[in-house]
């Protein structure tokens, strides 16, 4: 009886692979929500942002920061925007910015801010979650610009 060739494909993944696919997936997604978001502000339709603005509302402009920056942060090179406190900015940004725009559902806030704003304003009142909303904005923003709460006053007293 003839001896069977053992099959020589063998399909291995090492987890450095896996994040690489993955920091791929959301570099390309973040490029594609982006090239999507200026079509729709040029005035073509599409589902994809569409869909988008339901959910996120205002925030949703943020959305195509936060997929490059997820996927920079896989890459692991060494860049300010692929690092820890890039991500966590990025997020709190799309955070905070979903909530306080889910204060105006009316003028485009999307249905998440809708519902983390119904939840913070029957602890605090529709104002209250709107300014936790901005505080989260805010602390992103710092995070972002590495700054801390002495340069933006010095900034803004420097304005007025």
């Amino acid at each position: 009886m003839p001896r069977r060739k053992k099959n020589s494909f063998h399909f291995s993944l090492k987890i450095r692979d896996i994040r690489s696919i993955l920091a791929l997936f959301f570099i390309l997604g973040g490029i594609l929500t982006a090239i999507t978001y200026i079509g729709f502000l040029a005035g073509v339709e599409n589902l994809v942002q569409t869909f988008i603005n339901g959910y996120l509302g205002f925030a949703a402009i943020l959305l195509p920061l936060d997929l490059l920056i997820i996927g920079l942060n896989l890459t692991q090179i060494n860049h300010r925007l692929s690092d820890l406190p890039a991500l966590v900015s990025s997020l709190l940004l799309t955070f905070g910015g979903s909530i306080m725009s889910g204060s105006f559902i009316e003028l485009g806030g999307g249905t998440i801010g809708a519902q983390l704003n119904t939840i913070l304003a029957s602890y605090f009142t529709v104002m209250g979650a709107f300014v936790i909303g901005f505080i989260i904005f805010l602390i992103g923003t710092l995070l972002l610009f590495r700054l801390t709460i002495r340069q933006l006053t010095d900034f803004i007293v420097k304005l007025g």
